[in-house]
């Protein structure tokens, strides 16, 4: 096996602990701890995991195009990708944009669906990963808007920065729904 495709194995065990850490928490949080918004447009728990799954769900999407037709990569592709992390390890608040508007959570699903949906896409994504040829781990298969091609391990990495960063608001949803004993 290459150490490109060592990485991705890596990095794809990393991110099914994040997963699974994740849900084992919000799995002991009450149906009205998972539902509460500090304030009117935020969103609950539920809507950040269902928010990180559409991503990944979307990302997924577009890799498998991407392996159909990888893009070969220059020197300077990875300055932006290591911008994007560092801003995705810090608790820096983003808006989504506009053109990504299919990743915004839908507020009426429970955490039972999306645990069910996550584990479905990660079967999927376990897929994809055992199909990957050596060849294709070194090549650009999904285009970010900000950061520009990304290798298949990068976007795996992605994966776990954006779950990472989401931490930070799930942290500050358990602070502020701790006082109302929820």
């Amino acid at each position: 096996m290459s150490e490109q495709l060592d990485t991705c194995y890596s990095v794809f065990a990393k991110l099914e602990t994040q997963r699974t850490e994740t849900l084992a928490e919000l799995c002991d949080w009450s149906p009205r701890r998972l539902s509460f918004r500090p304030t009117p447009g935020s969103w609950s728990a539920t809507e950040v995991l269902d928010h990180i799954l559409r991503a990944e769900t979307g990302t997924i999407d577009n890799v498998r195009v991407g392996l159909r037709n990888p893009h070969t990569l220059g020197t300077g592709d990875g300055a932006r990708i290591a911008t994007l992390d560092r801003a995705l390890r810090s608790d820096q608040s983003f808006k989504v944009p506009p053109e990504a508007e299919m990743i915004l959570p839908d507020a009426h699903t429970t955490l039972q669906e999306v645990a069910h949906r996550w584990v479905q896409v990660r079967v999927e994504l376990a897929r994809l990963l055992q199909t990957l040829a050596p060849e294709d781990a070194r090549c650009g298969v999904f285009y970010h808007p900000f950061a520009g091609w990304m290798t298949f391990a990068e976007v795996l990495n992605h994966f776990s920065a954006h779950l990472y960063h989401h931490g930070f608001q799930l942290a500050r949803l358990r602070l502020s729904s701790a006082d109302l004993n929820l």
